[in-house]
Order: structure tokens, then C-alpha cells, then sequence
């Protein structure tokens, strides 16, 4: 089974789960309401289903879990 786990951090710091899904379309929407620390809002990365604002970052990770 896969899921979808929103990812909130540091760059170069490491980060925490703040949440789990089964749609990523629901990840998203999750990792785009999470708070910003600098002004501006999240601005896309390179990466698929990644933003950054500052040194911050939120990502959308797919994970296959275990039934």
C-alpha cells in the first residue's frame, strides 16, 4: 500500500511528519497549508511535490507501507 507523508523542515537540518495520506492530492493540499516562517509564501523546487520559503522546506514524500 502506498502513502503520502508531508514532510516540514529545515534545509540541511532535517524535518518532521506532519502528515499521513492516501491520496497525493490530499498531500499536497496539506503541505501547501502549512505554516510559512518568512514572508512570501512557498515557492516550488526543481523537485516534484517540493516547496521552499527561506531556509524552510515542505515536501510531499510517496512511502509503500506494509499491509
Amino acid at each position: 500500500m502506498k502513502v503520502y507523508i508531508v514532510l516540514h523542515g529545515e534545509l540541511c537540518e532535517g524535518g518532521s511528519v506532519v502528515s499521513v495520506h492516501k491520496k497525493e492530492k490530499n498531500a499536497v493540499k496539506a503541505a501547501l497549508k502549512v505554516k510559512c516562517c518568512f514572508p512570501g509564501g512557498w515557492r516550488e523546487e526543481d523537485e516534484e511535490n517540493e516547496w521552499v520559503n527561506g531556509c524552510d522546506f515542505v515536501l510531499v514524500s510517496e512511502w509503500t507501507v506494509a499491509p
